[in-house]
C-alpha cells in the first residue's frame, strides 16, 4: 500500500511538473504589477527603464542594470524578464554588441521559463528567440554556442518546443556564418 500511495505521488508530481504554467508579466494584472513595482526588494534602475526613465545606451548604469537583472532574477522573474526584452528591443550601438552574453546567461539561468515564454501562442509573432539567437550568434565563439546547445537539447521543455529550439539554433548558426 505505501509503494503504490508513493508512485501516485511521483505521478501527481511529474503531472504537476510537466504542466507547470509560469507567470508572465503581460498576463499580470495591474494589481499584480504594482504592488511589484513598489516592492522595495525591486532594482530601482528596472523600474525606471521600465517607465521609460532611461534608454539602452553604453552606460555604466546600463550595465548595473544588465548584471542586476541576469543575476538577482529569482524573485521577480516576470517584471525583470520583461524588462530585460523591452531592453534588448531597443539596444543598438555599442551595448547590442554585449546583449548575446546577457541573453546567453538568463537562457542558461531558466531555460524552462524563457523557452515557454518563446513557445506561448500568439508570442511567436515577436520572434523574440530569433533576437536571442541573432546576439548569442554575435557574441560567442562556436565552443559556447556548443555548451549552451548542449544545455538545452537536455533541457525537457527544450525537447518538448524543438521548433522554437531548432529557429532558435538557425539564427545563432545564420549570424555566426555571418561573421
Amino acid at each position: 500500500m505505501k509503494k503504490l500511495l508513493f508512485c501516485l505521488g511521483l505521478v501527481v508530481c511529474a503531472f504537476a511538473f510537466k504542466n507547470q504554467d509560469f507567470s508572465y508579466w503581460e498576463s499580470k494584472s495591474e494589481k499584480e504589477k504594482q504592488s511589484i513595482l513598489v516592492d522595495s526588494t525591486v532594482y530601482k534602475d528596472a523600474i525606471e527603464f521600465y517607465n521609460d526613465k532611461f534608454s539602452p545606451f553604453d552606460t555604466p548604469r546600463c550595465f548595473n542594470l544588465l548584471d542586476s537583472i541576469s543575476i538577482n532574477s529569482e524573485k521577480h522573474i516576470s517584471f525583470y524578464f520583461f524588462v530585460f526584452n523591452k531592453f534588448l528591443n531597443k539596444s543598438d550601438g555599442a551595448i547590442s554588441e554585449i546583449m548575446g552574453k546577457y541573453c546567453y546567461t538568463l537562457l542558461e539561468k531558466h531555460p524552462d521559463y524563457i523557452i515557454t515564454y518563446f513557445s506561448k501562442e500568439g508570442l511567436n509573432k515577436t520572434k523574440l528567440h530569433k533576437l536571442y539567437g541573432m546576439f548569442i550568434g554575435g557574441y560567442f565563439e562556436k565552443k559556447e554556442i556548443d555548451a549552451l546547445k548542449t544545455m538545452l537539447n537536455k533541457n525537457k521543455t527544450a525537447q518538448a518546443k524543438k521548433q522554437v529550439i531548432d529557429e532558435l539554433y538557425s539564427e545563432i548558426d545564420r549570424v555566426q556564418k555571418q561573421r
